[in-house]
């Protein structure tokens, strides 16, 4: 329908008419704001994983692994609204069979915005390829993921902190072995 189609079926010079047309766009305004708002104020969870251990430095190259070293990932509440997680989890891909993998947290755990929480998630020598993520769920069926590039970027961390380790290990060994 173009304007001068318009104009023939409404009658302007009527104040029902121009009111009728206040109220047409004003609804339009008004249901196009409250889309923006609910996109704005949904939860949005912010999710990162580091290794802890003992010989683990602030320079990946420099890292040592050693039995005990740990994932931990950091959560940190970037919405409006307050986020209860009930859970970490993540999933491991072996062959064609997905292997998910739940830690529930008791009692659950509220962050409020701009809070952060970190929690334990698995041991660092299970780290390998076939772990395709890694994050935290809430009771209402949320999961919020490490984003893959830093999940691969920690597996390869791990695997250098491995080779660093059995190099050393290598090194310190008597040179005669009978």
């Amino acid at each position: 329908m173009d304007i001068h189609s318009l104009t023939r079926h409404v009658d302007f010079n009527n104040p029902v008419s121009w009111l009728a047309l206040y109220a047409a766009l004003l609804t339009t305004a008004g249901t196009v704001l409250n889309l923006v708002k609910a996109l704005r104020d949904r939860c949005r969870l912010r999710v990162e994983a580091i290794v802890q251990g003992r010989h683990r430095a602030w320079s990946p190259d420099e890292a040592r692994a050693e039995v005990g070293d740990f994932v931990t990932l950091t959560l940190l509440n970037n919405g409006p609204k307050p986020i209860v997680l009930s859970h970490v989890c993540g999933e491991r891909v072996e062959g064609r069979l997905r292997l998910p993998f739940t830690l529930y947290q008791h009692p659950k755990t509220k962050l409020e915005p701009g809070e952060q929480r970190t929690v334990w998630i698995l041991d660092a020598r299970s780290l390998d390829e076939s772990l395709s993520w890694l994050g935290a769920g809430d009771h209402l069926g949320n999961t919020w993921k490490l984003p893959r590039r830093d999940l691969k970027r920690l597996i390869r961390e791990e695997r250098v902190a491995r080779r660093a380790a059995m190099v050393e290990f290598c090194q310190s060994a008597p040179e005669a072995v009978p």
